[in-house]
């Protein structure tokens, strides 16, 4: 029949030579990404945690200097805050002295793609809660640092004019603080204010290329479509015409279980894509976290 001849030649414009290697070999490479962008957003953290522990080390031992035990207790809380903060950084960041390759070391970090996300949930949920803790901390020192100063940095490799570190504080505890010595540029404060959304942001990259091909294969979702048109023309083409033994009803039989299982598949693809982009709306706009969504 003429509807066989069309699906033979549907089927002809789709692969379905085992794709095994080429899929491993593109996960392989989302794995790079994902060490690379997911290390180096981490690592530009640690020169910014470096700068508040100097920080604050030199208040402390000015203190120290003065015997205000009080001031000491204060820098202390604030210590440890900070403390708190850098060891969320640093144990999700991937090891920077690994000599593994980029795959190696995301299998050796995260081992599977859903702990990956679980990993980027674990920073959004739990960096802001850190950091608003060390900014409470941090804002209880101002009594003890109205002389002391700082050098400010506009990069992590550009120092800016001396600031006061009460300047450079309130630019850390206020966002929109503009004070005259344009400490609210300093590049620490602004590393870490962007921090969680940055993260955010190499999440939701990573989920596009890992579902990029599967949900955007519109060649596959025409065929699919194409071959449910002529098999469903087919169905009727056979119910006109007279077959012996009961061979047209097993055919109709036959035809039926095929539609249906392609319906299904149909409908499975596009909840695919309803669920992956209504994932990025959550996730991007509403704050939700990874895991469940790629786990659906």
């Amino acid at each position: 029949m003429e509807q066989i001849r069309h699906i033979r030649d549907i089927l002809g414009r789709l692969n379905f030579s085992p794709d095994c290697e080429v899929r491993a070999s593109e996960l392989k490479e989302i794995q790079w990404y994902v060490v690379y962008y997911y290390y180096n957003h981490g690592l530009a953290l640690t020169p910014a945690l470096d700068f508040y522990r100097e920080a604050l080390n030199s208040i402390r031992d000015d203190l120290e200097s003065k015997g205000n035990s009080a001031g000491i207790a204060v820098v202390d809380a604030a210590l440890e805050a900070l403390k708190a903060l850098s060891d969320l950084v640093e144990g999700e960041t991937p090891d920077s002295t690994s000599d593994l390759s980029g795959y190696r070391c995301f299998e050796s970090r995260f081992g599977t793609f859903p702990n990956y996300f679980h990993s980027i949930d674990d920073l959004h949920e739990k960096f802001p809660k850190l950091f608003r803790e060390f900014k409470n901390a941090v804002e209880k020192m101002f009594p003890y640092i109205e002389d002391l100063d700082t050098q400010g940095y506009s990069t992590v490799r550009e120092p800016t004019l001396v600031m006061s570190l009460r300047a450079v504080f309130l630019g850390l505890i206020e966002e929109n603080y503009r004070g005259e010595e344009g400490n609210h540029n300093n590049w620490p404060n602004c590393c870490l204010r962007i921090f969680g959304r940055t993260v955010n942001i190499l999440g939701l990259y990573i989920l596009d290329k890992y579902f990029h091909d599967i949900v955007n294969n519109n060649t596959f979702i025409e065929c699919l479509s194409e071959i449910l048109q002529e098999l469903t023309t087919l169905e009727k083409a056979v119910g006109r015409r007279m077959f012996p033994n009961g061979q047209g009803a097993r055919i109709r039989d036959a035809l039926h279980d095929i539609l249906d299982s392609l319906d299904s598949l149909f409908e499975k693809f596009r909840n695919l894509r309803i669920a992956y982009d209504q994932a990025v709306v959550d996730i991007g706009e509403n704050g939700a976290l990874f895991g469940p969504r790629f786990d659906e």
